[in-house]
């Protein structure tokens, strides 16, 4: 991810539409010194606004107790940060801090040099119009029902149940947060990046909804668990 060599041989001459990112928070096993985290994000960033055509949105998930460094980074590598999306999950994780962490940060902002591509609703009527078929629908599809209601506004809350923990990867993220991102601000055929590919929901959130996904892992474990995701899902 920090090699432009590797990211030219990925991109092929194409420009990014769009980036979503879930780099490492500096933490456990990736624990570095703050100034070392520092450059590798910067980096980073710096090899995904390269690739990214003026004007494109990106998302990047961070910690809240590295945002000093996410968003200086952000920023000295020519991104122009323009809000803080936050993620409620139905997972609190305890600890020593005098508040549990329940929520994530998304940074949202767009690349300049060009005005950003916005094609959310404000209020989605297509879920309005399911409404009579309410007293049909199970548990389950009620569950879901309220959390579409809960996301129609495109507000800078966001809710939605962070998976199961599995074997695949400690930090995957939900697919359909990642697709609600790429509703708003792609469209159907359009390229998206990730350079730190992780589990690859990124990957099956674009191969749902129509969009290109350019990923790039370093570690050989979780870029096997990205293909067989992407073989589960796909069938092929």
């Amino acid at each position: 991810s920090t090699n432009m060599d590797d990211i030219d041989k990925l991109m092929a001459g194409e420009q990014a539409d769009m980036l979503w990112i879930d780099p490492p928070y500096n933490a456990d096993n990736d624990n570095v010194d703050d100034s070392a985290f520092r450059n590798f994000l910067r980096d980073l960033f710096s090899n995904c606004t390269a690739v990214m055509k003026a004007g494109s949105p990106f998302y990047i998930a961070h910690a809240d107790s590295e945002g000093y460094n996410f968003r200086g980074a952000a920023q000295e590598s020519g991104l122009d940060v323009k809000q803080c999306l936050i993620w409620v999950n139905n997972s609190i994780a305890f600890g020593r801090q005098d508040h549990h962490w329940q929520h994530e940060p998304i940074l949202y902002g767009w690349k300049p040099g060009a005005a950003h591509k916005w094609y959310g609703e404000f209020n989605k009527s297509t879920v309005i119009d399911e409404q009579p078929k309410v007293n049909d629908l199970d548990r389950s599809e009620l569950m879901n029902l309220v959390r579409e209601l809960r996301n129609t506004l495109a507000t800078t809350v966001i809710r939605e149940d962070k998976p199961k923990a599995n074997g695949d990867h400690p930090t995957m993220k939900p697919i359909r947060l990642i697709g609600l991102h790429l509703k708003n601000s792609t469209r159907r055929g359009d390229v998206v990046i990730d350079f730190c590919g992780g589990s690859g929901s990124t990957l099956i959130a674009c191969e749902k909804l129509g969009r290109k996904a350019r990923l790039c892992e370093l570690s050989p474990t979780y870029a096997q668990v990205i293909v067989e995701r992407w073989q589960e899902f796909t069938g092929k």
